[in-house]
């Protein structure tokens, strides 16, 4: 039998049956670290200092893939002064219009594996990276935040965060459809804002399964 340091002092046993030489207790693995593992697991962040006026935003924005692979979302965001921030799904990007492309990453490091989502300030349009919009291309009239509110939140000016934990604010993305994550100032104030998008890509559940693609 061999044991296992828990921490000071404690020893948790991990049983093997002699039998076979396997042993008899299993390790949990998160299903969200396991799609680090998996290369499965990204996230893409943009930091900007707005200018002092209210309303001003900035926007990162993209389209989901037509596949099966869903986009398992979860969100964060801090800003310095008071800020709303807002989920749009369906909104509104003329092609080619943006700010910059910001590149998205694959959480496992050593691997090469690129999302699905689409830019579509690329052209044509590419995978890999998302869009963003200063305050300036974002009241330009190329993205409009049409279709469905699907989250808003207020901020506070202690750099609270939008979102609580993957449990409670992940959303299953719908294939196809554009969606924009914007912070906009709540009052005219010099603002940093701050959005940072992890997210998985999965198939979709549709009820309780062991087995994952």
């Amino acid at each position: 039998m061999e044991t296992l340091r828990s921490g000071v002092g404690k020893r948790n046993a991990i049983l093997v049956d002699n039998t076979h030489k396997l042993h008899t207790r299993s390790v949990t693995l998160l299903y969200g670290h396991d799609q680090i593992h998996n290369e499965r697991s990204f996230v893409v962040s943009k930091s900007k200092t707005t200018s002092n006026a209210d309303t001003k935003q900035t926007i990162l924005s993209f389209k989901t893939d037509k596949s099966d692979k869903a986009v398992h979302m979860f969100f964060r965001a801090t800003v310095t002064a008071d800020a709303w921030f807002f989920i749009y799904e369906d909104s509104i990007v003329v092609n080619n219009t943006g700010t910059s492309s910001v590149p998205v990453y694959n959480r496992n490091r050593a691997s090469n594996k690129t999302s699905l989502v689409w830019d579509t300030l690329k052209n044509p349009d590419g995978q890999g990276s998302v869009i963003f919009w200063d305050e300036t291309d974002a009241a330009s009239g190329n993205i409009t935040l049409a279709g469905t509110q699907i989250y808003q939140e207020q901020i506070g000016s202690d750099r609270k965060n939008a979102a609580e934990s993957r449990a409670v604010d992940e959303f299953n993305l719908k294939p196809d459809t554009v969606y924009a994550f914007v912070l906009e100032n709540e009052g005219a104030a010099a603002n940093i804002h701050n959005i940072i998008l992890s997210w998985y890509e999965d198939k979709v559940f549709t009820g309780v399964s062991t087995k994952f693609s």
